[in-house]
């Protein structure tokens, strides 16, 4: 089963570096408490996103950001 990728690169490269920013937070102890439980949901779904590049939010709202095969553009809605 082969995933589409719906998320362009510079999304990707954003997504990656704000959920690792949202880690190291939490990590160093500038978050703390339930908002860094949250930080953490947040920060991991980030990071996911952006090393896959595939979203699952914007699979089901037909969003994709990557390029597509046929035309060359970003920022395509389907």
């Amino acid at each position: 089963m082969k995933i589409h990728l719906n998320v362009g690169n510079m999304e990707r490269r954003i997504r990656f570096g704000l959920g690792l920013f949202l880690l190291i937070l939490v990590y160093t102890g500038v978050m703390k408490g339930v908002f860094a439980i949250g930080l953490i949901a947040v920060g991991v779904i980030a990071l996911m996103t952006g090393l896959f590049g595939y979203c699952p939010i914007y699979h089901l709202t037909g969003v994709d950001t990557g390029r597509k095969e046929t035309d060359g553009r970003a920022g395509k809605v389907r």
